[in-house]
């Protein structure tokens, strides 16, 4: 129901983008951007915005580990469908890890924590102009999309003295919407810039886990929150 709810929500966010769009290309008239086509180059640093405990197994801890975080790039085409309108299909590859390094009872304790995914996603833009220059790609884009989140795997790493802990959890891949809003600022005919922050709520299930059955996995693992914010920034080459 949750999904059905989601999206109908997002279905008609779109569908007012795109009326609203329309009826913007009837008043206001431009000559805009000549490039049907763009290629975006993007850094990611992803802050996630969920964490959860983490389980030693051979002392009580307070560790936390957020896997909605991550860096990585971002590789995607954009389509300009009207004056206030474009498409954008991209992919991305994300990592986040985290080392912790204590002293339980006299004994060193170091852990280390990974995890990494990747996503496919479509997203529709609405883009505001700033620029009196119509002739180059300088808006403010809002938009509404789907992704199609790959998980990787959850590796555990813990030694605590002599002794050592290896393990990997395995995930189910999963589906999400997400919000954004771009910055762009085109400097000729050819190339540009472009900043963006984005929203994407997620979650993965455990699906598979090196020590054993599912029945043997900690229950802290066996859902985990990724939803987070990316903050980006990249070029863009005009086709």
């Amino acid at each position: 129901m949750k999904i059905i709810t989601s999206l109908i929500y997002y279905s008609l966010i779109l569908l007012f983008t795109l009326l609203f769009s329309d009826l913007c290309a009837q008043k206001y008239s431009h000559s805009k951007k000549q490039n049907n086509f763009q290629l975006k180059l993007m850094g990611i640093y992803g802050f996630g915005t969920q964490t959860f405990d983490l389980q030693n197994p051979y002392h009580p801890t307070t560790d936390k580990f957020s896997p909605g975080g991550g860096f990585g790039p971002e590789l995607g085409i954009v389509m300009v469908l009207s004056d206030y309108l474009s498409g954008d299909i991209s992919a991305s590859y994300l990592m986040t890890s985290k080392t912790m390094s204590e002293n339980v009872n006299g004994t060193d304790s170091d852990t280390k924590v990974s995890f990494d995914r990747q996503e496919v996603r479509a997203t529709l833009k609405y883009c505001i102009p700033y620029s009196s220059e119509r002739e180059l790609n300088r808006t403010i884009n809002l938009g509404f999309g789907a992704g199609y989140y790959l998980s990787g795997d959850l590796k555990l790493k813990y030694d605590y003295g002599n002794l050592s802990y290896r393990s990997t959890v395995e995930y189910d891949n999963s589906l999400a919407f997400h919000g954004m809003a771009e910055f762009e600022c085109q400097f000729n005919k050819t190339i540009g810039i472009l900043g963006c922050i984005r929203y994407r709520p997620f979650d993965f299930n455990a699906t598979g886990y090196s020590m054993g059955t599912l029945d043997d996995l900690p229950a802290t693992y066996e859902i985990i929150n990724s939803s987070g914010l990316d903050f980006m920034f990249g070029i863009l080459l005009y086709l």
